[in-house]
């Protein structure tokens, strides 16, 4: 897209406010290089008297706004007026035009439904929840889908609104036999601390469904509720079926829990990378060989080069065996991004306050609360 300053003759001071998503337009360049990005709502947007009157009286932009205004009264598709706006605009160039006519003529080829659920899709995809459950919402009014359904529940289980997530869940499992929307109402009952309601539910699907995904949340909920043979057992029964690494991972987890012998070990030996050197750590420890598990964990920080997920378990361990200037260097060397968890920030409130710090030990406190202030109005947004 090119890069050309604003045409628009004057200053703005009342921003065009884009809808749901609140991002601030304050010039002609802006609103083209949104509806750009973001032509799925562009095309909501674009027959609004909002957005004339931002165009007409903000931009001063008196041609533009007639050319808009014209296009509505002949009642053109908003596909074609979003298309002559981009042509109008002279900001594309031909390659990115050929580009959106394509995506924008395929969306145009969709039956109407579809065209709410890849709404719905996107904005969920973008954490903006409400947004995407008016478009579930719309698409299901035209023709009911069993997954659409389930979309509509998981949005709302996002949103923490439980019992229409339930509601929704419970509807789209009478009509569909989809594994993924049954996964996801045993995900529900999880939250709301339902676990032998779940596990119930379990039982009652694997007699018809010996399937390995559920047998893999079966042994979680076991995992959760502290009944570790339990869930050793349903993660050895998911793996004989899939023999996935991640179930292995979690089979092996299990039983360190009730079983650090040397029969896990071997079973830790046949594993590489990451898996290996946390699960082998974790032996050590739960053996209370907390000098054993640095020693390890320390080994696989160097080969892997500096992991984040061990270089977290070393600095756990660090301050578990009171070591806290090399408990504050493993934390130094966590990534920006997996410093955004309230499990990790708590770890690093635990470190300071070890060492005396407790600027720092309230301060990361503080992060926390704002972590889950902001994800509460991600969920809302």
């Amino acid at each position: 897209m090119k890069t050309l300053r604003s045409i628009s003759p004057k200053q703005i001071k009342l921003p065009y406010i884009f809808g749901d998503n609140a991002i601030e337009i304050h010039s002609y360049e802006g609103l083209i290089y949104y509806f750009f990005n973001y032509w799925m709502d562009a095309l909501e947007a674009i027959d609004s008297q909002e957005l004339y009157s931002f165009i007409l009286h903000e931009l001063e932009l008196e041609n533009k706004a007639a050319m808009l205004k014209k296009m509505l009264e002949s009642k053109i598709e908003n596909e074609n007026i979003l298309l002559e706006f981009f042509e109008d605009s002279e900001l594309l160039d031909m390659e990115e035009f050929v580009f959106l006519k394509s995506e924008i003529d395929k969306w145009s080829e969709l039956p109407k439904e579809e065209r709410y659920n890849c709404q719905g899709d996107k904005a969920f995809h973008n954490k903006r929840y409400q947004q995407a459950l008016k478009h579930y919402k719309k698409a299901q009014s035209i023709v009911f889908s069993a997954k659409t359904e389930h979309n509509i529940g998981i949005a709302y289980l996002k949103m923490m609104f439980f019992k229409e997530s339930e509601k929704a869940l419970i509807k789209s499992i009478e009509h569909s036999s989809d594994i993924n929307i049954k996964l996801s109402y045993i995900k529900l009952l999880k939250i709301t601390n339902r676990e032998e309601e779940a596990l119930k539910y379990l039982d009652h699907v694997l007699a018809t469904d010996n399937n390995d995904k559920l047998l893999v949340e079966k042994g979680k909920i076991y995992l959760l509720t502290g009944k570790f043979m339990e869930a050793y057992n349903s993660f050895s029964e998911a793996y004989s079926i899939e023999r996935d690494i991640k179930t292995f991972v979690l089979m092996i987890t299990s039983k360190l829990e009730y079983a650090a012998d040397k029969a896990a070990l071997l079973e830790i030996e046949a594993l590489e990378g990451e898996n290996f050197y946390l699960l082998k750590a974790l032996y050590y420890e739960k053996n209370e060989e907390v000098q054993k598990a640095i020693d390890i964990l320390e080994e696989g920080a160097a080969y892997l080069d500096n992991n984040d997920n061990i270089n977290f378990q070393l600095s756990r361990l660090y301050r578990k065996n009171k070591q806290i200037i090399k408990a504050i260097g493993a934390v130094s060397k966590l990534s920006e991004a997996f410093r955004e968890s309230d499990e990790v920030l708590y770890e690093m409130a635990l470190i300071a306050k070890k060492a005396g710090n407790w600027k720092d030990y309230e301060e990361k406190i503080g992060q926390i609360t704002s972590l889950w202030k902001r994800q509460i109005r991600e969920r809302f947004s």
